[in-house]
């Protein structure tokens, strides 16, 4: 375009609507640096870690407890044995602040993630549209219409005949629903924008209880000693390291002590117990040959008990640990994501705008194409036909990241912890 030089300002504003085009996609496509994860093309802005972020907090969250029924039952009170003894209020405070980050992200999940996913439709949707009016549509194009405006016999105004007249109507015809096109996206960016804001302050209005619990649970310090001052999933993992050594002792202990009954009975009953399994036994009478041999089964049946009730209790522990952990790991850094991913809708939503008023001064230029030398035409016809290609090129470029952008975020791989989806890269 440097080698159009315009004078009047009619003529510079049409130059101008062109060079914004060519370059109103810019900012919705990254280019990979080299050899990022293999990745060889360029992909949707809404392709990077923001908008993964969001939809693994919301998979999270929507396994989560949306009621405080919901809660007793997934996280009964036995698992705040331990906690409750040292702090009065966790329990409480971790079921209103789970059962917020529940609720919330499943009213999330079932009535706006979709438009995730939307975006990128949207994107290639209009993208074909666009591509099919700017030289796609056989004879109704404006790359066509434009080739005729800009052609050297028409230089002087005098020499323009129906033809010409007939590209520009034709012209005016596509740019209009060229207009229509970027408002239309435009509009449906905005709503998903708004959908997207709208979630964020709900995340927001979490905040204060979500903090409170990741002060308590991971950060610290915990002002109660009881747990010596280290942050709950500390302690309780701690615990449960003890506790699992016990387990494993009063498994060995069961074992000895049943090895030994089988002894005093004389019977061979090849039963092996591992850590991990629980049999189950069915009893018969026995007639039992050795003087202690009730004393041992006695002694078994009572560390075997003893061996499931702390299984049940790590049990439960172990759902409370799992839980906070997901909130803590999906937590990090969420509002900051969720910016992320709001900016790169609102960059979504100023690509439409930009397009819609290029179109505009570039139908309101079509009637103030002013004559000029042979020379002059030419070099204005090679720089507008130069822009209008390297607008496809950039738009084809648009609707292949978009389409990559669909299929990485409806195929990201799953986490083993609730099924969530890890963000891609």
């Amino acid at each position: 375009m440097e080698n159009w030089s315009p004078t009047s300002d009619n003529e510079k504003e049409f130059r101008e609507a062109f060079l914004k085009l060519q370059n109103s996609t810019n900012d919705l496509i990254l280019t990979p640096a080299p050899g990022e994860d293999g990745a060889t093309g360029k992909r949707f802005l809404l392709q990077g870690r923001s908008y993964f972020a969001l939809k693994a907090y919301v998979m999270t969250g929507k396994g989560f407890p949306t009621t405080e029924a919901m809660f007793d039952t997934q996280i009964p009170p036995e698992c705040f044995l331990k906690l409750t003894k040292v702090d009065s209020e966790i329990h409480a405070q971790t079921k209103t602040g789970l059962v917020k980050m529940g609720s919330s992200c499943s009213e999330f999940y079932d009535k706006s993630l979709y438009r995730i996913i939307d975006a990128g439709t949207l994107a290639v949707t209009w993208s074909e549209q666009t591509l099919n009016l700017l030289k796609h549509t056989t004879n109704l194009n404006l790359y066509d219409q434009l080739m005729v405006l800009l052609d050297t016999k028409y230089r002087k105004l005098a020499d323009r005949d129906e033809k010409w007249t007939d590209a520009n109507s034709a012209a005016e015809f596509i740019l209009e629903e060229l207009i229509k096109a970027a408002d239309k996206g435009k509009t449906e960016a905005e709503a998903i924008r708004g959908l997207l804001l709208k979630f964020r302050d709900t995340t927001q209005g979490v905040l204060p209880w979500v903090q409170t619990l990741i002060t308590k649970y991971e950060k610290g310090p915990v002002a109660n000693s009881g747990t010596q001052n280290k942050p709950y999933l500390a302690y309780l993992n701690e615990d449960l390291a003890k506790v699992t050594k016990q387990m494993k002792e009063d498994l060995w202990r069961s074992n000895d002590t049943y090895d030994k009954w089988i002894t005093a009975t004389g019977l061979a009953i090849g039963v092996g117990v591992s850590f991990g399994w629980i049999p189950i036994f069915g009893w018969v009478p026995l007639a039992f040959t050795a003087k202690n041999a009730a004393t041992l089964r006695e002694s078994w049946v009572t560390l075997w008990e003893s061996y499931n009730e702390l299984i049940k209790h790590n049990k439960d522990e172990e759902k409370l640990i799992e839980f906070v952990q997901s909130m803590v790991k999906q937590w990090d850094g969420i509002l900051v994501k969720m910016d992320g991913a709001i900016q790169a809708v609102t960059v979504l939503v100023g690509m439409f705008q930009e397009q819609s008023e290029c179109y505009i001064l570039i139908k309101a230029g079509l009637s103030r194409i002013e004559a000029a030398t042979e020379a002059g035409a030419g070099i204005r016809k090679a720089c507008i036909e130069n822009a209008i290609s390297e607008t496809i090129t950039k738009v084809t470029e648009l609707q292949a990241a978009g389409r990559g952008f669909i299929k990485a975020i409806i195929n990201d791989n799953p986490d083993p912890v609730f099924g969530v989806p890890t963000p891609a890269a």
